[in-house]
């Protein structure tokens, strides 16, 4: 009897310890989420098929005289690291854009350097990470912790 609860004990352990590890690489509140200068944010993204082989990763919100919206622009459909340009448009090339209008006073962030590896297509839902660095116009601010799963097609 003592074994019978001892191993029931230890599946509820490492039941608990696969659980934790498998909430710890999503994103809270989302499926979609960064770190920018310091700030995390965790959206609820979908993704959109777009011309000339561009997919987007799109997530907006508008409340009164709020808007916001992030849109990750992946040049191709496939498994790879793509480069992080604020000029993209071939194949490789990826884009990273954050904007925020909070009442009239708006701040575009774009991605100038850094990588976004897209490591899952399966099912037609995207997941992958990505980092790098971007600008506001007038500032350089880091992009960190991102990372996207599950992301479905619109």
């Amino acid at each position: 009897m003592r074994n019978k609860f001892a191993l029931f004990v230890f599946m509820m352990a490492l039941g608990f310890s696969a659980c934790k590890k498998e909430n710890d690489s999503a994103c809270e509140g989302g499926n979609l989420c960064f770190t920018l200068n310091g700030e995390e944010i965790s959206v609820t993204a979908e993704r959109r098929e777009l011309p000339n082989g561009r997919y987007r990763l799109y997530w907006e919100e508008t409340s009164g005289a709020v808007y916001k919206n992030i849109e990750i622009d992946i040049y191709g459909n496939t498994p790879a690291e793509y480069t992080f340009t604020d000029n993209a448009g071939t194949n490789g090339d990826a884009a990273f854009q954050y904007f925020v209008n909070n009442g009239g006073t708006a701040t575009n962030y774009v991605g100038v350097s850094g990588t976004l590896a897209l490591s899952s297509v399966d099912g037609g839902e995207w997941s992958g990470t990505f980092s790098g660095t971007v600008n506001d116009g007038s500032n350089s601010f880091e992009l960190s912790n991102g990372k996207f799963s599950n992301v479905p097609l619109e």
